[in-house]
Order: C-alpha cells, then sequence, then structure tokens
C-alpha cells in the first residue's frame, strides 16, 4: 500500500508554530517513507513527522528533514497496529515571499502479510536455507 500527501507550506510559518496536516494511513507495517523536497527548498524548508505526540522521524527531537531538489528516503519496519491510524506531518517555511509544497510517501505492508515479511527478512533467509520453518 502507498500513501501520500502534500504538505502545502504558507510564508513565514517558523519552526515554533509549524502548519499540521495528517496523512491517514491503514493497519499495517512501515516499510519506506519518502520526503521530497523541490527544487530550492532546501534553505526554507522543514518537515518532521509525528506519531501520536512523539516525533518519529528524524529521530532526534529537535531535527528537521530538510532537503533541495531531492528525496530524503530511508527504509523501515514501524508497525500502526492501533488507532489512530495516521501521521501528523509538521513543516516549517522562512521564506517571506512564496509557499513551499513537500511531498510525503509512505509504503506499507498491510496486516496479514506479516509472514511475507518475515521470509523477506535476513532472519528468514537464513531459516530458509537452513530448512527451519
Amino acid at each position: 500500500m502507498l500513501f501520500t500527501a502534500e504538505l502545502v507550506i504558507p510564508a513565514n510559518t517558523p519552526a515554533t508554530a509549524p502548519v499540521r496536516e495528517t496523512l491517514d494511513l491503514a493497519v499495517g507495517t512501515i516499510t519506506a517513507i519518502s520526503v521530497f523536497f523541490p527544487w530550492k527548498r532546501g534553505a526554507f524548508v522543514g518537515v518532521r513527522i509525528r506519531r501520536f505526540e512523539h516525533q518519529q522521524w528524524p529521530t532526534n527531537p529537535d531535527g528537521w528533514l530538510v532537503g533541495d531538489d531531492e528525496a530524503v528516503a530511508w527504509g523501515e519496519d514501524y508497525d500502526v497496529l492501533e488507532e489512530p491510524f495516521e501521521l501528523r506531518l509538521e513543516g516549517y517555511n522562512t521564506d517571506d515571499t512564496f509557499p513551499h509544497t513537500v511531498y510525503v510517501r509512505v509504503a506499507m505492508l498491510e496486516v496479514g502479510r506479516e509472514e511475507e515479511r518475515v521470509k523477506r527478512s535476513l532472519l528468514g533467509r537464513v531459516a530458509a536455507f537452513l530448512g527451519v520453518k
């Protein structure tokens, strides 16, 4: 499953009062996240992602994801098994003239496919090599 969101951040949005957007998800496991920063946004825009009231990405509490004409992307293994099935995106924009849009993508493995995930994992491949079920 793939979930996407556009985070539109108005001009003059400080990090102390970021714009917030909710990305609705399903029950499952987040396997990858990508945050795309269009060209010439890196100097102005920062994004962070929260679940419940906790900042999840980046992990450091004072950190922000930033980029310029690039996708900041990583693999993940994060279960979303209880409500609310959502992430909260937050962003700031220090540009005093223009709003900026950042694009977020979240890939998930749906519940019930954990066995497939284990088989693809290193442990699963070792078990298959050794003939262990």
